[in-house]
């Protein structure tokens, strides 16, 4: 379900809910070869290791919703968004449990327009909660997708408008992009369904992280990252 409540001028009310069935699983063993129970892992003293063949043919199904508010006040353009997410596993579990696990999501940002310039000057910060599921897979963040961080991101960025868009389209738009951002995780397994997620203040040593997740999925407590970016639409 897809629903534009309110779209008049500058404000805009958005709303969607959707159905993920049949989610993909992949194989999660503790040392000993056997499945591995999330109840009894033990993050200081346990590990588990990872096969990403598939275990079996699905492992349940995550409910999805979302809604987000936009408007804009003089040349302050700010939104305020929530999200939802709901695991549903069969016996093969989601995260680590068979059972439902609630995931929940906050984004607000602001931005400020000095068109006679053509700068925009922004900020944002989303959270995500221990269960929360992005469902970002095709994110163009640098690092990570942000929007599905189990944790806080915080950024700051600069649009500047290159006044040649018109050239090729009056529908046309080429701008740069200079933008920070720093992401502060307080559980591991973003994105994931198949991950049970371990707050990662419980992972003391590099050792711990690294027989937690797969090579490639290390947890990490926080990373920062500059970026720029020139892009074009049309």
């Amino acid at each position: 379900m897809s629903w534009d409540i309110l779209d008049k001028g500058d404000r805009f009310l958005y709303a969607q809910s959707f159905l993920a069935t049949n989610m993909p699983q992949y194989g999660m063993f503790d040392a000993d070869g056997a499945a591995f129970d999330h109840t009894t892992f033990d993050p200081t003293t346990d590990y588990q290791t990872f096969s990403m063949a598939p275990a079996y043919d699905n492992n349940g199904n995550i409910l999805h919703s979302g809604a987000t508010y936009m408007d804009k006040f003089a040349g302050l353009n700010y939104f305020v968004s929530g999200g939802w997410s709901r695991t549903d596993p069969n016996d093969n579990t989601m995260l680590g449990s068979t059972d439902k696990e609630d995931g929940y999501h906050a984004h607000v940002g602001l931005r400020y327009d000095i068109d006679p310039i053509g700068l925009k000057l922004g900020a944002e910060w989303n959270y995500g909660s221990e269960y929360w599921i992005g469902m970002t897979p095709g994110h163009d963040d640098l690092y990570q997708s942000k929007i599905a961080a189990r944790g806080n991101v915080y950024e700051v960025y600069g649009i500047y408008d290159l006044p040649m868009g018109e050239a090729i389209s009056k529908y046309a738009k080429t701008f740069m992009r200079l933008g920070y951002q720093r992401y502060e995780y307080n559980y591991s397994g973003s994105n994931d369904w198949n991950m049970a997620p371990v707050d990662v203040d419980d992972l003391t040593t590099i050792g711990q992280y690294n027989a937690v997740l797969a090579d490639g999925f290390d947890p990490i407590k926080s990373a920062d990252q500059v970026y720029l970016t020139l892009e074009a639409t049309f």
